[in-house]
């Protein structure tokens, strides 16, 4: 996509940690995409894996690819705020060590941030949910409306997983930066900073593959209560603003207490989501239940997961 007879040059950031094996064919699939003015640079949060041995036999044969490194372990964030701060293009997107485009990912993403003159624009992607099966996600309706609808989305749950991500760098300049504080849900706590000082555009279809890898950060529920509670008291004034989508979100924060065994505060957020919203029946079942003690809360926290998602 040119504009004024030139090819924007695309930033590409990939953070990385003990993720060697996954890397050549995540860099192949940037190797190969049709749009071919980009600069890649993979971030290496301190590997102590094959990961540098690895990105050398691609630095070695392509110019646009460059490696940063250093020796302690600092965080995703940290290493995609480093990447931003290194990349000299005006465009900024970002991939995930174990994640695969197709090959029209960046060739459509840019030409609707120019076509449209936006300032971020996000796309669906293949999810891996078990055994070589996927999903298209985020699932959302064919007429979503992204300029109206979007806010209300993501007061909702995250719908814009990193890597689905291009925008304008300086977007980082108007909203700040990734979180460095942040576990997980970097890209929810983005997406909510940018929606209130960017405009969005959506491709409603998929754009890259992404696997299930193990040891995920994700998998962890402590991480995953620390991200929450993060998020709600960052973005409080928003969510405020919806006491029926805030009671949810209290809603899912009780029911990580639950399964991390902790009912002191599994009640204490229950009873917050009571307050805000009366008249919403999930956070009075998650109370009740906790009357019955650990194993109670245990298998029938596990249950609702099991109705619910793991949300």
């Amino acid at each position: 996509m040119k504009i004024n007879n030139e090819y924007p040059l695309i930033s590409i950031i990939i953070p990385t940690y003990n993720r060697g094996k996954y890397l050549p064919n995540t860099i192949k699939s940037i190797i190969e995409q049709n749009y071919k003015n980009w600069e890649l640079f993979i971030v290496d949060d301190g590997s102590t894996d094959n990961t540098k041995e690895i990105i050398g036999e691609f630095t070695n044969k392509d110019s646009r690819i460059h490696y940063l490194t250093y020796q302690n372990n600092r965080g995703a964030n940290y290493a995609r705020n480093l990447g931003i701060k290194e990349s000299k293009g005006g465009i900024i997107t970002f991939n995930d060590s174990d994640t695969i485009w197709l090959p029209h990912k960046l060739e459509k993403q840019i030409e609707i941030l120019t076509v449209e003159n936006t300032d971020v624009v996000f796309s669906t992607y293949l999810l891996e949910i078990k055994n070589g099966k996927f999903i298209i996600n985020p699932s959302l309706p064919k007429n979503f409306n992204v300029k109206e609808e979007l806010s209300t989305y993501l007061l909702k749950r995250n719908i814009i997983g990193t890597p689905a991500l291009m925008l304008k760098k300086e977007c980082f300049e108007k909203c700040g930066y990734f979180s460095e504080e942040l576990p997980r849900f970097q890209d929810w706590d983005l997406a909510l900073l940018l929606a209130g000082k960017c405009n969005f555009a959506f491709i409603n279809e998929p754009l890259f593959t992404a696997f299930d890898a193990e040891n995920r950060i994700s998998n962890s529920v402590k991480k995953l209560i620390e991200a929450r509670e993060y998020i709600l008291s960052r973005h409080y004034k928003k969510f405020s603003k919806n006491p029926a989508l805030l009671s949810n979100q209290l809603f899912y924060l009780a029911r990580s207490y639950c399964r991390d065994g902790n009912i002191k505060k599994c009640r204490e957020k229950a009873m917050e989501g009571i307050k805000v919203a009366p008249l919403n029946l999930k956070n009075y079942i998650v109370f009740a239940i906790t009357i019955g003690g650990k194993p109670t809360v245990k298998a029938i926290t596990n249950l609702l997961i099991r109705l619910n998602g793991n949300k």
